[in-house]
């Protein structure tokens, strides 16, 4: 019945446009919506098999989708595809229907901790546990060493070992205070001690706990609850009007969700969705659109423009790599320089994706009622960085590589350690000195080469003489790392 309404939904629309000229706005739109593939690397010629929303929604057992499309400084367009409850078959996703948008979150959480800085209640390197209030880090021999600062907590690197992650709540259960949460007591369900187990500041890794010192802290130096304060600083000033930390935004404020959906596309007859109450870290419920309009915040305050949400001088720090490809509160995308940043966001019976550009007014965000929505909202944010022409996140199309076997050899650093660039055929693969796997390098139309694993953020240039001979290369990483290499004459 699903697929069947559906179905008809989408021939309706084709044929009520079919006999209109259509204008470049809604071609680009077509072409979106026609152009998913799981392809990261193509030929030259652009021969791949894409397919639509549609297809590739029934292959991963997606029930709803919403998508919002930044161009030019300005949300182009927003749509909204299938079904808010498989067990509702007249109720389609619109483009006000709310969505959790789990991890996606602390790009809300990074901002507002950032508006402290502007603030002046906390410095960006200051010990945290200084202007904590109602609860501290746990001291030990590692924070005697190095003490933890909102940089570290912001970039994942202030030695915490909680990888959390949260598994929500069955709705109507108990549910545990901030302070619960932080120490996991009961009725907390996360059960692993907030504990620093490695030197802050050196090491990255994933750590929603962090996110959760951070609301507390927002909390102490603000005096607010964190969703009063998200509200007055971010929702409102930036009209994200479909935005909200309750609990039960259907049932408590009558706004229309989507409901979760598992792996197999199934609803869970028991619960429409799981509760997290730990708000800064997986908590909102929101539209592709009210993100978008943060994401154009975030662009409108790197350019400096009047009334931005925040200083030209701070956005320009969040979007400094601080350790890896991590910025601040934001994951960052670029080689050589950064040119964007990501998040994505997983609760039980959602995935999401954000994507922007930071200099060229572009931009996305995906949301879907399903636990497999991840490769769904990847494919839709590559169909759009194809069709509006990002510099980023677009389909690699190889370009041929004249005789491949001029790059083969050793490319040494001054410690000996390096790459050995080999080539079978027409291909060209290279591995670190002392591993066994391999990478393969594509050659894009600049001339640079990429690896399908990370096409975004490692790209190669290789130097040669005036005699053609190669003599080296120089190795771009995580927007600025930039490593030269000398080819051996072994």
């Amino acid at each position: 019945m699903y697929k069947h309404f559906l179905l008809s939904l989408f021939f309706l629309s084709g044929f009520l446009f079919s006999g209109m000229a259509q204008s470049p706005a809604e071609q680009r739109i077509q072409k979106v919506e026609n152009g998913l593939s799981g392809t990261i690397v193509s030929s030259a010629d652009g021969n791949q098999n894409t397919f639509s929303i549609q297809q590739r929604m029934q292959k991963w057992k997606v029930n709803g989708l919403s998508v919002a499309v930044i161009d030019k400084g300005n949300i182009a367009w927003a749509k909204a595809y299938g079904l808010r409850d498989s067990a509702q078959p007249n109720a389609p996703v619109d483009t006000t229907t709310l969505f959790q948008c789990a991890s996606i979150g602390k790009v809300i959480t990074a901002v507002l901790a950032m508006h402290l800085i502007e603030e002046q209640k906390i410095g960006l390197d200051e010990d945290v546990n200084t202007k904590l209030l109602h609860w501290k880090i746990p001291e030990n021999d590692l924070t005697d060493k190095k003490k933890v600062t909102l940089r570290m907590l912001l970039s994942h690197s202030a030695g915490l070992s909680d990888d959390y992650g949260f598994e929500g709540y069955q709705p109507g259960k108990v549910l545990p205070n901030l302070k619960e949460i932080l120490e996991a007591t009961a009725p907390a369900n996360n059960r692993k001690k907030i504990k620093v187990t490695q030197v802050p500041g050196t090491t990255e890794r994933y750590s929603g706990a962090g996110y959760m010192i951070i609301q507390q802290l927002i909390e102490d130096l603000t005096g607010f609850p964190y969703a009063t304060y998200a509200e007055q600083i971010l929702f409102k000033p930036l009209g994200m009007k479909h935005t909200t930390y309750s609990f039960y935004p259907d049932t408590e404020k009558g706004l229309t969700i989507a409901r979760g959906h598992h792996d197999n596309g199934q609803a869970d007859p028991k619960r429409k969705y799981n509760v997290y109450p730990e708000s800064a870290a997986a908590g909102p419920w929101t539209t592709p659109s009210d993100l978008a309009r943060l994401i154009m915040a975030i662009q409108q305050s790197k350019e400096g423009k009047p009334g931005a949400i925040l200083k030209q001088t701070l956005i320009k720090q969040m979007l400094q790599p601080q350790i890896n490809s991590m910025g601040l509160g934001l994951p960052l995308k670029g080689s050589k320089t950064v040119a964007g940043f990501w998040h994505a966001g997983n609760n039980a019976g959602y995935t999401g994706m954000l994507f922007a550009m930071t200099e060229s007014g572009q931009g996305a965000v995906v949301l879907t009622n399903s636990n497999s929505g991840e490769w769904m909202a990847l494919e839709v944010i590559r169909s759009i960085a194809n069709a509006y022409h990002w510099p980023l996140t677009m389909t690699i199309y190889a370009q041929p590589i004249p005789q491949p076997e001029r790059y083969c050899g050793t490319y040494e650093l001054p410690d000996k350690s390096g790459l050995l660039l080999s080539s079978s055929g027409q291909e060209l693969y290279f591995k670190k000195t002392g591993s066994n796997k391999n990478f393969r390098l594509y050659r894009i139309s600049d001339g640079t080469f990429h690896i399908q694993e990370k096409p975004d953020n490692l790209s190669f240039e290789f130097q040669q003489s005036s005699d053609g001979r190669i003599t080296g290369l120089t190795m771009y990483e995580n927007g600025g790392s930039t490593v030269p290499l000398q080819k051996s004459n072994n």
